[in-house]
C-alpha cells in the first residue's frame, strides 16, 4: 500500500478517529468500566450479561493486522498522542526551547493616568485568575493600596476545555460584567474588533470606552501602586 502522508501522521489521524468513534458510542458503554491490569494494560470489563463475550474495545489490532504490524501501530499512535499533546499545550502555554514558560508580548501599553485613560475611581475592570501567579501578583498590589472600590475585579477560572480559545472562563457566579463574555476571548474580541493570540490574564479594560487598557503583569503593578486614588 502506497500512502502520501508518513506513517506516523497516518496512525496518529486513526488514533483520533478511534477516539471521536469511542465519544460516539460512549453513552451505550457506561456499564462497562476501565480495568487496568498490573503492566499498565487497559480493558473493558465485560457485563457478561445474555451470553456475552468480553470486549475487545474496537478490535484495531486484528482489522489492521494484515496492513500494519502491530509494532508499528502502537508506536505510531503512542508517538501521534505525544505529538498531539505536545502541540496542544505549546498553544496553551507557550514554551521556550528547554521547556520553560515563555508568555508572549502584546501591544496592550496603556496606562492609567494618560489623556487617553484618564484616572477616574470605578472606570477599569480587572479580569485574573486564580490559578495563574501573574495574576496573583496584581491582585496583591490591588489590595495593598486599597483599590478595591477603585478597580473592580471578576475571578475567570482556568477551564481550556470549556473556552472557546485559551483557557479562562465565567462561571454563573461572577459572570462577565463589561461585554457579558462567555470567556476571556469573547472580551478580547469585543473590545479589540476581532483578536487574534492568546488571551492572557490578568487583564485591564477601559469599561466607559470599551478598551483594552494592559494585559502585562509587570506593567500593571507599576500602575496599580502610581494611582492617587489608592488607600494604602
Amino acid at each position: 500500500i502506497t500512502m502520501a502522508i508518513p506513517l506516523h501522521v497516518f496512525l496518529a489521524l486513526l488514533c483520533l478517529g478511534a477516539t471521536a468513534a469511542f465519544q460516539a458510542v460512549l453513552p451505550t458503554h457506561q456499564q462497562r468500566m476501565p480495568a487496568v491490569s498490573r503492566c499498565g494494560v487497559i480493558g473493558l470489563k465485560s457485563q457478561q450479561k445474555g451470553g456475552e463475550g468480553p470486549s475487545k474495545g474496537f478490535n484495531v489490532l486484528e482489522l489492521t493486522g494484515a496492513l500494519i504490524p502491530q509494532g508499528a501501530l502502537v508506536k505510531g499512535v503512542k508517538t501521534g498522542w505525544r505529538l498531539a499533546w505536545t502541540t496542544l499545550m505549546k498553544e496553551l502555554a507557550p514554551q521556550s526551547k528547554d521547556g520553560d514558560y515563555v508568555r508572549p508580548s502584546y501591544s496592550f501599553t496603556g496606562e492609567i493616568g494618560t489623556p487617553t485613560f484618564p484616572d477616574e475611581p470605578a472606570r477599569f475592570h480587572l479580569y485574573a485568575g486564580k490559578a495563574c501567579p501573574w495574576c496573583h501578583r496584581v491582585e496583591l498590589v490591588r489590595s495593598v493600596r486599597g483599590l478595591q472600590d477603585y478597580i473592580s475585579i471578576t475571578t475567570v477560572l482556568d477551564r481550556p476545555e470549556e473556552a472557546s480559545r485559551g483557557g479562562w472562563v465565567f462561571t454563573k457566579t461572577d459572570p462577565d460584567p463589561v461585554v457579558g463574555g462567555k470567556d476571556l476571548r469573547e472580551v478580547y474580541d469585543a473590545l479589540t474588533g476581532g483578536f487574534r493570540g492568546r488571551c492572557t490574564a490578568p487583564l485591564l479594560v477601559d469599561k466607559k470606552q470599551k478598551k483594552v487598557v494592559c494585559n502585562e503583569s509587570a506593567d500593571l503593578m507599576r500602575m496599580l501602586n502610581a494611582i492617587r486614588g489608592g488607600g494604602g
